[in-house]
């Protein structure tokens, strides 16, 4: 309350109470994410998602955890450059992050072409026994419709599943194209709190 907060800042789903947030004077903010149980049962996902892993494994595309973070970078850049935003991560700070917080923690995956290329990316931060969360994901564009991006999800989720957690957090469902690709995993929509700092940005 004393030091207050520059952006937003978002719970866990297991926080609900918000009132004494609002009664410190914060704004409050319902967001929504989708939540899969691990280990993953693939019967709960659409068919087109089941479809399009099994076109990628036809087309040759691999899948592995790396610490290769300019070919994690390179798939992030492409998304964010067709989508207009900015990440706001470098190579080395995506290479600092894995050295603070360890390979179990900060685990990254990528997806290969046939010909070696980085196709599609994720970084997802995961404790034992606990949620993990899909931190920042990336896709080139010229590999979108081969089904790759379906294949590395579901190659993180196998992954997760030996990391002995108990669930899988999409980390937002807000922006209907993206709430929709991630509804097709069959997740349960679950709201979540955020605050801001009312001021003359907010």
């Amino acid at each position: 309350k004393s030091r207050g907060v520059v952006n937003a800042v978002s719970f866990p789903p297991s926080v609900r109470d918000m009132r004494p947030w609002n009664w410190a004077n914060f704004e409050t903010h319902v967001n929504y994410s989708y939540y899969i149980t691990i280990p993953y049962n693939y019967g709960a996902a659409d068919r087109s998602v089941r479809k399009n892993i099994k076109k990628a494994v036809n087309l040759g595309y691999v899948c592995e955890r790396t610490s290769r973070m300019i070919d994690v970078h390179g798939c992030l850049q492409s998304t964010a450059d067709r989508q207009d935003f900015d990440y706001r991560l470098t190579v080395e700070d995506l290479e600092l992050c894995e050295s603070l917080l360890g390979r179990e923690v900060f685990r990254s995956y990528v997806c290969y072409a046939p010909n070696g290329e980085a196709a599609s990316s994720r970084v997802v931060l995961c404790y034992p026994q606990s949620t993990a969360v899909d931190w920042v994901a990336g896709t080139k564009s010229e590999h979108l419709k081969s089904g790759c991006t379906q294949l590395l999800i579901s190659f993180v989720l196998d992954d997760l599943a030996g990391a002995k957690v108990s669930g899988f957090d999409y980390a937002g469902a807000n922006i209907p194209n993206v709430a929709a690709a991630k509804a097709t995993w069959g997740g349960i929509l679950t709201p979540y709190y955020a605050i801001r700092q009312p001021n003359a940005r907010s």
